[in-house]
């Protein structure tokens, strides 16, 4: 019996250290979407460059253009952001994959289109690369009529 509650013991601790930095993995995913909203604001594409993976892959759902790649996403002229708010964000992280569903509402246009569309979800896959830093490699846009109901 002593035997039998010193392993659950130990399963129990276990799994809450997991839980607890499962949670902080989470943490640092929104941390990392937070962190592209500003730089975009910023105008800074360094910052946007090192949160993405080398492979990152841009799928835009309402078009028919194939994905855009890093170094087309970082090569887009004329963009200007006013403003970007990342309305939510739900993580999950299995290992070093986490997926992140989240909501993002922009004041943004692009020079010769005009304004674009403020409200988006995204569907994004990090990877924790070897060097301990979560990269982004795929972000799947999808177009949202509103900003999510609160």
């Amino acid at each position: 019996m002593k035997r039998h509650l010193c392993m659950l013991s130990l399963v129990l601790v276990v799994q809450l250290s997991y839980a607890v930095d499962s949670d902080g993995e989470k943490d640092l995913i929104v941390i990392q979407e937070t962190a592209w909203a500003q730089a975009l604001v910023a105008g800074n594409m360094n910052a946007v460059d090192t949160l993405m993976h080398s492979d990152f892959r841009l799928i835009r759902t309402y078009s028919d253009a194939p994905p855009i790649d890093k170094a087309a996403y970082l090569g887009m002229t004329g963009m200007s952001t006013t403003s970007v708010e990342v309305t939510s964000v739900r993580a999950e992280v299995v290992d070093n994959v986490a997926t992140a569903q989240a909501t993002w509402s922009l004041d943004w246009q692009r020079e010769g289109v005009g304004k674009l569309p403020p409200h988006y979800k995204v569907t994004d896959i990090w990877i924790k690369e070897t060097d301990g830093i979560w990269r982004i490699i795929s972000r799947v846009s999808q177009l949202a009529d509103a900003p999510p109901a609160v």
